[in-house]
């Protein structure tokens, strides 16, 4: 099954001093729960290393929490996106410091989730496949490879906020121009970050039917 990771922000001003960015967020960053948490479809008989299981439940719980944390991200960016910056600029601006705030700590859980991820390439020695082994080495080069991308997404959408608080403060055109720039990166960034997570859902896919 194909999961999209991250959903495209899209952007649109008007009716004033109100600068309306649309985004849907709900799927934002369920690659890992797809791997770590759904149970692998392998036959009962099957054996994986110890390590393995261990590092994967440690990543569960990773991902939960990033899962959590971007979740909470998306709402404070969409309550900013109600609000008239002219009339309500304080609201925006502490919403906008929460979306930074919960951010930046999946910036931080992000890397804690390439270290168990770095476990589980360790574990991988132990699996007794040939070609399952080499698959899952693939797998999870290529979840290394995104949760990277979205260590720079996370970058990228601090980068965001802080110009669309910016342009809170001050609506000018400069600003205006800073919020569409970084806009452009954040979505860059998403549409790598769905580009691997497709290549990882195939990897696994084959891993399933070499076990």
């Amino acid at each position: 099954m194909m999961y999209r990771v991250i959903q495209i922000f899209h952007m649109r001003t008007g009716n004033g001093n109100k600068l309306t960015f649309l985004i849907s967020g709900s799927a934002l960053f369920v690659f890992a729960v797809v791997f770590f948490v759904v149970p692998l479809l392998i036959s009962p008989s099957v054996t994986l290393p110890e390590r393995f299981i261990t590092a994967r439940g440690a990543a569960a719980m990773i991902s939960g929490e990033i899962v959590r944390l971007t979740s909470e991200t998306n709402d404070a960016i969409h309550a900013v996106n109600t609000l008239d910056f002219s009339k309500e600029k304080n609201q925006a601006l502490e919403l906008i410091a929460r979306a930074r705030e919960t951010n930046k700590e999946a910036y931080g859980k992000a890397f804690a989730l390439s270290q168990e991820l770095q476990k589980i390439a360790e574990s991988l020695a132990e699996i007794q496949s040939v070609e399952g082994r080499r698959i899952a080495y693939e797998a999870v080069a290529t979840e290394l490879s995104l949760v990277s991308e979205f260590i720079s997404y996370t970058q990228n959408l601090q980068l965001f906020l802080d110009s669309v608080a910016a342009l809170v403060v001050s609506d000018t055109e400069a600003n205006k121009a800073a919020v569409n720039q970084s806009l452009l990166a954040v979505n860059e960034k998403t549409r790598l970050i769905n580009e691997l997570n497709g290549q990882f859902n195939m990897k696994m896919e084959e891993f399933e039917k070499e076990l």
